[in-house]
């Protein structure tokens, strides 16, 4: 809920040449339309220690999320390469990335940022589902393999999320949609080892989520403590995937499959139940 911090600004006094070369030879940002036009409508959440989200409207009322980043974050560079990385590797399942550019400081007025410009979502987090309701073993499938599949495209995109747990999961009209990445951490800089940790800390991360979820629905007890033995064995997220698979009553299918499978599932899934589908 956005607590009341109307600010009605909008982002267009320009900042000198000389400041403007400055903050770009220091932080190494790409501009993207700058300045960028924006009227700020209150604070989503604050961060004291790396950044604030904003809600505000683009110059075609479109409402965005905006994180402004700290200058008094030494990783700033990073994270906002690291967000310019996600702007070029979309996906359906992690909050959208539309453009890391400078804006007007809402809470510094007079002052310029670094911002990452998202969508805005509307819907209600993980955490606050699980507080409400049982999951069917449907939306636990659907929830668990969106999951699974986001943070899979990050690992591919070079970059690891950071910060998973049951707040920075939204589901918006049904469909999982990561949010609020750190940027800090890279696949691409570190050795291998220290590449395979940070991916097991995120499947670790994954897993507990999924089990935490399974707990939450109307699953067979019987099927989650298998899937409780199991997820712990899980060394990657295809593993995962399998064990989700199995969690739910299906058969193990070809985990780099989950999307197209599940999509499948789900249109037959009018007329009979997963395992019908497959004994047939």
């Amino acid at each position: 809920m956005l607590r009341a911090c109307a600010i009605g600004r909008t982002a267009h006094e320009p900042m000198n040449s000389g400041q403007f070369a400055a903050r770009r030879s220091r932080n190494r940002i790409d501009i993207l339309g700058w300045p960028m036009k924006l009227r700020f409508d209150g604070v989503i959440s604050e961060d004291g220690g790396f950044a604030d989200i904003w809600l505000a409207y683009d110059a075609t009322e479109r409402k965005v999320a905006v994180k402004i980043v700290r200058e008094s974050s030494v990783e700033i560079s990073d994270a906002l390469a690291h967000a310019r990385a996600l702007v070029r590797a979309a996906h359906k399942n992690i909050v959208t990335v539309f453009a890391v550019t400078d804006v007007e400081d809402p809470g510094r007025p007079g002052t310029y940022a670094p911002a990452i410009i998202m969508e805005y979502l509307s819907g209600e987090t993980l955490y606050d589902a699980m507080l409400s309701r049982k999951f069917s073993d449907m939306e636990v499938l659907k929830i668990s393999i969106g999951l699974i599949d986001a943070v899979r495209h990050i690992h591919k995109s070079g970059l690891v999320h950071g910060d998973l747990h049951e707040k920075n999961i939204m589901l918006v009209a049904g469909e999982v949609k990561v949010i609020d990445l750190l940027y800090r951490y890279s696949l691409l800089s570190v050795d291998s080892a220290k590449n395979a940790e940070l991916q097991r800390r995120e499947v670790d991360s994954v897993s507990r989520l999924i089990a935490e979820l399974a707990t939450k629905s109307s699953l067979d007890p019987s099927l989650i403590a298998t899937f409780m033995r199991n997820e712990q064995k899980s060394q990657s997220l295809d593993m995962l995937a399998s064990a989700v698979w199995q969690l739910c009553g299906a058969p193990i299918v070809a985990p780099s499959l989950t999307s197209l499978s599940l999509s499948v599932i789900l249109c037959a899934r009018h007329s009979m139940t997963i395992r019908s589908i497959y004994a047939k």
